[in-house]
């Protein structure tokens, strides 16, 4: 007589909890738990998107302990979705998988979640950013990155519902100038960076409106110290005054804009070799745009490195350490931030995320804390309807950008991140998340 018996060996099992994490600032170090179950040997061996171990482009995934690891995810400029795999080492073809969704940089803390924040701008020489905060009771704000803290420097009268103004820094990082409301018009408030008494307000003449203002980057003629973009009854001109311009004072005109266009947001910087400042804005004329730059020199010569049926907005001059000048801007019918050079050429997109952007500002060498090179403070407008801000790296990504209306279909979708031409084809049979080719 035979008796047989039947051994039922169950079979290797690896756990990875947590299945998935959303949201992880770059630089950020996620634990993760492995079990193996069922085998002799519970070892296992860590690989991020196949690479073992991980790497500085991917993150690096180490063991920590007997069940324990840590992810630390990368520093990009763009959204990326990264496959965690912790295989077995009694069998490595069964492993435990997650999914970590890390974030374009880092958004920067909010202490009124209620508000939204705009317009942000950095300090020339510390790591500090200015904005404006509001919608309504407008406040300006300073969020200082060494201290994690904020401050308050004045509340201001706003009128819109959305915070198009602009702000700009002293080059000696002492004062600040914004714009506001007074009288039915804007003018430029200037006050001291540090909250203490000093400024005032810029308007010299109560018919004219003061849209918005820059320091010159050096005192030369000592007398001007701002760049004022503003119209009146004969037009919209951009001009050079002191700060404390007497009253009537018509300043130093640089560009008179042609009929029926306006010039916004000029921003003024000192470039290598160019012994006057350079000075860049936007010009509109109903749909068409241009992105002007000239040399304070009095010459009037023109460049235009961006023109076209587009609203190009917030212009700013970007430096990065390499040293080489480029303009960003934001492209209003995309609301995503791009680079040009001051000679023109093909506009790049400055990085690739999910939200929309209003607005920017580089700052070359951040803090090392950032895990940037360069870095831009950007105000981006999230699903709750609130714009935040976000510091991300830089230079551009090479993803194509996409447009509001799948921007807004994705968004309803809960997909989580700005997807490629190719991408677009395949999306969906890839479900909610999307991922990484």
């Amino acid at each position: 007589m035979h008796i047989s018996t039947t051994i039922v060996v169950p079979r290797v099992k690896v756990s990875l909890i947590p299945g998935s994490v959303t949201s992880i600032p770059p630089g950020t170090q996620v634990p993760f738990s492995v079990t193996v179950q069922n085998a002799i040997d519970t070892g296992f061996t860590l690989s991020v998107d196949g690479i073992h171990g991980g790497d500085q482009g991917v993150g690096t995934w180490v063991q920590t302990g007997a069940t324990s690891t840590i992810y630390t995810a990368p520093s990009r400029d763009t959204l990326f979705l990264y496959s965690l795999l912790a295989q077995s080492n009694s069998d490595p073809a069964i492993y435990g998988s997650a999914l970590a969704i890390v974030r374009a940089g880092f958004a920067v803390p909010t202490t009124d979640p209620a508000r939204s924040e705009y317009a942000p701008e950095w300090n020339p020489i510390a790591a500090r950013v200015a904005f404006v905060r509001g919608g309504p009771a407008w406040d300006l704000v300073v969020y200082d990155f060494v201290t994690k803290t904020e401050q308050v420097l004045t509340s201001l009268t706003w009128s819109g519902a959305v915070y198009d103004g602009r702000i700009s820094w002293s080059q000696d990082g002492g004062r600040i100038a914004f714009t506001e409301q007074s009288g039915g018009h804007h003018v430029i408030h200037v006050i001291m960076a540090d909250g203490s008494p000093g400024g005032g307000i810029f308007a010299p003449d109560a018919n004219t409106d003061y849209d918005e203002a820059c320091f010159l980057p050096v005192t030369a003629p000592a007398i001007e110290s701002l760049y004022v973009a503003q119209h009146d009854a004969g037009g919209s001109s951009l001009r050079a005054y002191p700060a404390n311009a007497a009253p009537a004072d018509t300043g130093r005109l640089l560009r008179k804009a042609p009929a029926g266009a306006t010039i916004r947001w000029p921003d003024a910087a000192q470039l290598p070799v160019i012994i006057r400042p350079s000075v860049c804005f936007s010009e509109m004329s109903g749909g068409f745009s241009s992105i002007l730059s000239l040399n304070d020199t009095g010459n009037g010569v023109l460049s235009a490195p961006v023109t076209g049926n587009i609203t190009a907005t917030q212009p700013r001059w970007a430096i990065p350490t390499d040293g080489v000048p480029w303009i960003t801007y934001v492209n209003g019918s995309t609301q995503n931030v791009y680079r040009v050079s001051r000679g023109g050429g093909t506009s790049q997109r400055v990085y690739t995320d999910f939200f929309p952007e209003s607005a920017s500002d580089l700052k070359a060498d951040p803090p090392p804390a950032f895990h940037f090179v360069d870095a831009h403070v950007v105000a981006r407008l999230e699903p709750s309807g609130h714009t935040r801000l976000w510091v991300i790296g830089f230079p551009p990504s090479n993803v194509t950008p996409v447009s509001r209306a799948l921007e807004a279909e994705l968004a309803r979708a809960g997909v989580e991140r700005a997807l490629s031409p190719s991408d677009w084809r395949r999306w969906g049979s890839l479900g909610a998340v999307a991922r990484r080719r």
